[in-house]
């Protein structure tokens, strides 16, 4: 846990919120580079969001957790937050620490993003206690630099990819909310 306890401290130093790690990845939770924490060893540049949605589109991997800055130049660093938990894959990118960012605005976003993945996690959890048969894996991007989108992935098939001008993480959470309640 004390990887966690570390990234917990230093986003609260940069007054960020802590994102929710699934309890059984807490553990795994460690340091991997400067800026960087996760519980997988191989991480490949948090940037390359397309790489992580190939990754789990080809065949999810293990459940994992990443959390980072990453970028480039003097303007284009963003916060990612990458969770595959059973069958929800969220990948989020969140413009932080740009030499120009509104420090406040930036703040504002990446809370707003880590409360609808709270909400997205309780929502996945509900399913699994209710039985409710979901149609597939949820896959959640919600990026500043790629258009935002999710969309189910059912078996092998490709994903029907629902794109949103600003937000899709409220959108998925609304349909993972519908496949639940269609059960009880």
């Amino acid at each position: 846990m004390k990887g966690l306890r570390e990234m917990t401290s230093t986003l609260r130093r940069h007054k960020l919120p802590a994102p929710r790690v699934p309890e059984p990845l807490q553990p795994c939770i460690q340091r991997q580079r400067d800026w960087v924490w996760g519980s997988r060893m191989d991480i490949p540049r948090l940037y390359d969001i397309e790489g992580y949605i190939g990754e789990t589109l080809a065949s999810p991997t293990e459940d994992f957790f990443l959390l980072g800055q990453d970028g480039y130049g003097t303007n284009s660093w963003f916060l990612h937050c990458y969770l595959q938990h059973g069958p929800l894959s969220v990948f989020i990118q969140t413009p932080w620490g740009g030499a120009y960012a509104d420090a406040t605005r930036t703040v504002d976003a990446v809370q707003r993003r880590f409360v609808v993945l709270e909400r997205l996690l309780i929502a996945m959890d509900k399913a699994h206690i209710s039985g409710s048969s979901l149609p597939g894996r949820l896959i959640v991007q919600q990026s500043a630099i790629e258009a935002p989108r999710w969309g189910w992935q059912v078996g092998n098939q490709s994903v029907e990819w629902q794109e949103e001008f600003a937000n899709a993480m409220t959108p998925a959470l609304e349909s993972l909310q519908s496949k639940t309640l269609a059960v009880l």
